[in-house]
């Protein structure tokens, strides 16, 4: 459902900036190609992050659960991060940086992404709205959605790796 409801959106954006108003896509969303440091630091930031939930749960004896190679792949490494990236980072992150604030701004977007993953308890929503917070930082200093979709697709990754071992 999730991944219909970011498809859906996306693809009103696109008709929206490309149909209605005849404009670029690619650019005004963010997908520009960070600053060298960015592209370095924001995978190790994903990094960091899936090290930290995967040691926290396995602290209080919990289990990731393991996802099957091809799901992984396809949407943890590849769409979500492209498509997440896209409505929340590139597009509803700027709007709302110009009205409340990047700092607000950011933390708003966090809660959204932290909704968009039906989170099962307290841990989960803290979990996915901190990395939520991490990427929108991420976007908001690098000024590209495409660093906060290396970090995102860094600790899909990395998360997906620890789940097995």
């Amino acid at each position: 459902m999730q991944f219909a409801v970011i498809v859906f959106l996306m693809l009103a954006l696109y008709v929206v900036l490309k149909l209605r108003h005849w404009r670029p896509v690619f650019r005004p969303l963010g997908w520009v190609w960070p600053r060298t440091a960015c592209v370095i630091l924001a995978p190790i930031l994903g990094l960091l992050l899936a090290a930290g939930v995967a040691f926290y749960l396995r602290l209080h004896g919990q289990s990731m659960p393991t996802t099957p190679l091809i799901e992984i792949v396809a949407l943890g490494l590849v769409l979500g991060p492209i498509l997440e990236g896209s409505f929340s980072l590139g597009c509803l992150l700027p709007v709302l940086a110009h009205t409340v604030g990047k700092s607000l701004a950011v933390v708003l977007t966090a809660l959204l992404f932290a909704l968009f993953h039906s989170p099962a308890d307290l841990v989960h929503w803290a979990s996915f709205t901190g990395s939520g917070v991490a990427y929108g930082w991420i976007r908001v200093t690098s000024r590209s959605t495409t660093a906060p979709a290396l970090a995102h697709s860094t600790y899909n990754l990395a998360l997906f790796l620890l789940a097995r071992f």
